[in-house]
């Protein structure tokens, strides 16, 4: 139970983001900590702090005279030195614990989206995640908000030739949701409108916004193919 190096938990948060990306079915390309925040899953180093926490609290109960009691009675036992200082308080609780370690994620993910993307510590994921929509609906939308256009290597944009037609640009170029606030930049008024959940019709919401992606995205680089854009 003693604390791991951090070259450890660093590849233990690489593979734990390799699998939230296999889940959303996203790109090897996409943000790691936003699918780590849309999915509503913590940091592995908090997994491994509460696992410890849970450790030293079934530590005191066993039985004085068991081997591990023996060997933790000197200040300068491995337990002191290693693991009680790496545990949560005892009137932390686990879901105290957790929502702290979401809301972690989560600020996160508000400063890569430019603060507009805003997600909640919750056991329930976003709207958009919830109800019910085929994946050419849904799918031009993870893409936009996990960062996955134009791929690895941005091409020339067909709208205005610019040599890199990487997101912003794409936003930018094509005027996505000039309607929207214009103090917002355009790249994140997407993420904007998927903050708060519509009042009714959440499927058209969702639908309105993958489509208005989808065009903006096919204007600047007409390989992608949406099936949402054909009648």
């Amino acid at each position: 139970m003693t604390y791991p190096l951090k070259k450890i938990t660093d590849a233990l948060e690489v593979s734990q983001c390799a699998i939230l990306r296999r889940i959303l079915r996203a790109g090897k390309t996409s943000s790691g900590p936003i699918a780590r925040s849309l999915l509503q899953i913590p940091l592995m180093k908090f997994r491994l702090k509460w696992l410890r926490t849970r450790y030293m609290r079934r530590f005191r109960f066993i039985e004085q005279e068991h081997i591990l009691k023996l060997a933790s009675c000197e200040e300068s036992s491995w337990i002191n030195r290693k693991v009680s200082p790496q545990v949560f308080r005892d009137d932390i609780t686990k879901d105290v614990a957790t929502t702290a370690a979401l809301q972690e994620c989560h600020d996160l993910t508000r400063s890569l989206t430019g603060n507009q993307l805003t997600i909640e510590p919750s056991n329930r994921l976003p709207w958009f995640l919830r109800i019910k929509a085929p994946q050419h609906i849904r799918r031009p939308v993870l893409n936009w908000i996990l960062k996955r256009y134009p791929g690895r290597i941005p091409p020339t944009c067909a709208n205005c030739l610019d040599s890199r037609a990487v997101q912003d640009h794409i936003a930018t170029c094509n005027q996505l949701y000039n309607d929207v606030d214009n103090l917002i930049p355009p790249r994140f008024r997407p993420e904007l409108l998927l903050s708060s959940e519509p009042p009714s019709q959440k499927y058209q919401a969702l639908r309105n916004i993958a489509k208005n992606i989808a065009t903006a995205v096919q204007q600047s680089i007409p390989d992608f193919d949406f099936e949402i854009l054909h009648p």
